[in-house]
């Protein structure tokens, strides 16, 4: 925040277009550090978020249930007030924070756009190599190239998704499950869905049911483009 004072007191420096970005812990403290300071233009949290402490499972919910004096700084009533956009960049298997806490806290504030990434790995340079932040920091800074941002969240066990496409744009949609329970990192599987004008029907299928090893427990549903940039809803429960 102090930096963030410093940037705004240059005269070179736009202070309408200074953002914050932090990567693991650094996810932990951007998630907080805008839920005091709404003068970012942006905030990208990578790996982790806040609602650690509520999660059953995760190195940083270990943390915090070792440490209850900690989760004052966990808390999301701050972020959820604020109108800066964010956009959660996440793994979808990550020891350190899982979908749960991250999908709870983007459900609580009022302007942000979720990645569940599968395939991914938790370090700095992993984290740089995305290209999304990129993409979202310059569509609102730079009035730059538009992106994919979900309209709407699954609930339940069948549903429709609605998405904003920029024109031109190749998407592909996948709903992503497991018969996890939270407690421990889940596995997933995917099915690719059938895109149409700008949403996508899912359901839970017998099929999905036995790959899960007999029930279907949550599921997000997730787009790529042709870039490889990642969107996706925030992780459902199936009913």
């Amino acid at each position: 925040i102090l930096g963030n004072s410093l940037l705004h007191s240059l005269d070179f420096v736009d202070r309408y277009k200074v953002g914050v970005c932090g990567v693991s812990w650094g996810g932990v403290i951007t998630s907080i550090i805008s839920g005091y300071d709404d003068r970012f233009a942006f905030s990208v949290p990578i790996y982790c978020s806040l609602n650690l402490a509520e999660s059953r499972g995760g190195t940083l919910s270990s943390y915090y249930r070792a440490h209850p004096e900690a989760r004052v700084w966990d808390d999301d009533e701050g972020l959820s007030r604020v109108e800066t956009p964010l956009f959660f960049l996440a793994m979808n298997d990550d020891v350190n924070a899982l979908p749960d806490s991250i999908s709870y806290t983007a459900s609580r504030c009022k302007n942000a756009q979720v990645a569940l990434v599968r395939g991914w790995a938790h370090s700095h340079s992993h984290a740089f190599a995305r290209p999304e932040p990129y993409a979202f920091a310059d569509s609102i800074v730079n009035g730059g190239e538009e992106t994919v941002r979900v309209l709407t969240q699954p609930h339940g066990s069948s549903g429709r998704v609605e998405i904003s496409v920029p024109e031109g744009r190749k998407v592909r949609a996948y709903i992503a499950f497991t018969g996890g329970n939270m407690d421990k990192i889940p596995e997933w599987g995917h099915i690719r869905l059938t895109l149409q004008e700008g949403s996508v029907s899912y359901e839970i299928t017998e099929q999905m049911r036995l790959e899960a090893g007999g029930e279907v427990t949550f599921y997000y549903i997730w787009f790529v483009d042709e870039y490889d940039r990642v969107v996706s809803t925030q992780m459902a429960q199936a009913a």
